[in-house]
């Protein structure tokens, strides 16, 4: 029998010109936002390979110099391979999934120049976005159709899924077959959602195709998740079919669901944490540097001569090489020593953040999907924090390296040149948090499917 219902739902829905819009919309939808994704991640990796290749181009001329004196074939100009002018790329690639969940990459940076010239703050390359409008709106990546759109069309094809059949009483006559009502309401929901999951699995798959290199368990958890989130909202719509009569009723406390699951509650999240944990002061930290670095400019001579009396077996180089070069060397170190407090109270209150967050987002199965989907593709928050903190320890340890150069007015070997080498921090991937969120959606799908029973079970025979 229930194989019945299901092959005469199937006859339904291919006479539904409303279903069918839903299943085309859904079609479209879900292949451009891989499109989409697929699109971006192109312009991004341009993006960096151009800057990588500019920097590679610079740097290539500024060794040949250091080759050419090295070897005494060139008479060099106080100015010819400083150790100042060193650069070294630093890029922050896309994961293997980046493209489809383009997540906080659009907003953070992604392009650092590691060089004695630059401090924490001035490494970072500008970078351009997207109009704040469009950005609060959410980028319409594969991430964007499973967290926001998919479950608005599983709504749109499920709410009157039995409520016009008990409406008009051919629920009883349906009823008087060998059948329960939830069995009836399942079955229902299985056909019309099981096209959606079709749909939204090929998607997936070509989505899979268009990675440049593709982990099998990156890919089996992207999977697991998209349709852990479908069963999730599949669960939820038959707990409040089976408990609400009218399909009226049902479409309201739907959409309802749906907007204090997908937005208010993760606002709401945002807002207590922003409240919670306030950052520091952007201006005190910038008040900071600036002291610092006037400070570093008054007492260069005095720090120069405090750091080779440290270091007698320095000897002097080129008296010819202008003092700039040691004065923004020591101011940067300056603003750098200086800022570390504050700079240790980001770091701090973005652990704790996280920590929040990774316990309040079980309140809004959205949140944990997008987490989960962001942090397999490697574009969440913490992905473009430790690309920022992983620069500034590479920006520490350059500047150990040329220090002594610099003061002294020396230059660096060749050898010690070519040990350099450019930052290019590609994502950790999956995690145990993310297995967690998919067992969760699974304890929720299979809660909603419980109860739901239990409420189509109570009823009295014949109730309507």
């Amino acid at each position: 029998m229930i194989k019945t219902v299901m092959k005469l739902e199937w006859l339904r829905l291919r006479r539904s010109p409303a279903a069918s819009l839903i299943l085309l919309f859904a079609l479209v939808a879900s292949f451009y936002a891989v499109w989409s994704g697929a699109r971006w991640a192109d312009g991004y990796q341009q993006s960096l390979e151009a800057y990588e290749a500019h920097i590679d181009e610079r740097m290539a001329n500024w060794r040949s110099q250091l080759e050419a004196i090295e070897a005494g074939t060139a008479e060099p100009s106080p100015y010819d391979a400083r150790p100042m002018d060193i650069r070294l790329a630093g890029t922050h690639a896309l994961g293997d999934l980046g493209h489809l969940a383009i997540g906080y990459r659009d907003i953070t940076p992604a392009r650092l120049t590691i060089s004695a010239w630059r401090n924490d703050i001035s490494m970072v390359e500008r970078y351009e976005f997207d109009n704040p409008t469009i950005l609060s709106l959410g980028t319409f990546d594969f991430a964007f159709y499973i967290i926001v759109v998919m479950p608005v069309l599983m709504i749109a094809l499920s709410f009157d899924v039995i409520a016009s059949d008990r409406s008009s009483g051919r629920a009883q006559l349906l009823l008087s077959n060998p059948v329960s009502e939830a069995g009836v309401i399942l079955s229902r929901l299985l056909v019309r959602n099981g096209f959606l999951a079709a749909v939204m699995l090929l998607a997936l798959l070509w989505g899979f195709l268009e990675a440049p290199a593709l982990s099998t368990t990156g890919a089996f958890l992207w999977a697991a998740l998209c349709v852990g989130h479908m069963a999730f909202w599949f669960g939820l719509i038959f707990l409040v079919v089976a408990k609400v009569r009218k399909s009226e009723g049902a479409a309201a406390g739907l959409v309802g669901a749906w907007v204090m699951i997908v937005f208010a509650v993760p606002a709401l999240v945002d807002t207590a944490v922003e409240g919670l944990y306030p950052p520091p002061s952007k201006l005190a930290y910038l008040s900071v540097a600036r002291l610092a670095e006037g400070e570093a400019t008054k007492r260069t001579a005095e720090l120069t001569e405090g750091f080779l009396a440290d270091h007698p077996d320095l000897s002097v180089g080129d008296a010819n090489v202008p003092g700039f070069y040691r004065r923004v060397f020591l101011a940067n170190e300056q603003v750098r020593e200086n800022t570390a407090p504050i700079t240790a109270a980001f770091r701090q209150i973005a652990g704790a953040r996280e920590r929040t967050v990774s316990l309040l987002q079980y309140l809004s199965p959205s949140i944990v999907v997008q987490r989960a989907l962001y942090r397999t593709a490697e574009s969440d928050m913490a992905s473009s924090r430790r690309f920022l903190e992983t620069g500034g320890d590479k920006l520490q340890t350059l500047s150990d390296d040329v220090r002594s150069a610099v003061i002294s007015r020396n230059r660096i070997t060749l050898a010690q040149y070519d040990a350099l080498e450019p930052l290019r921090l590609d994502g950790a991937g999956t995690s145990t948090a993310s297995v967690v969120g998919l067992i969760y959606l699974l304890l929720l799908t299979a809660l909603g499917v419980i109860v739901g029973r239990r409420l189509v079970g109570r009823r009295l025979p014949g109730e309507d």
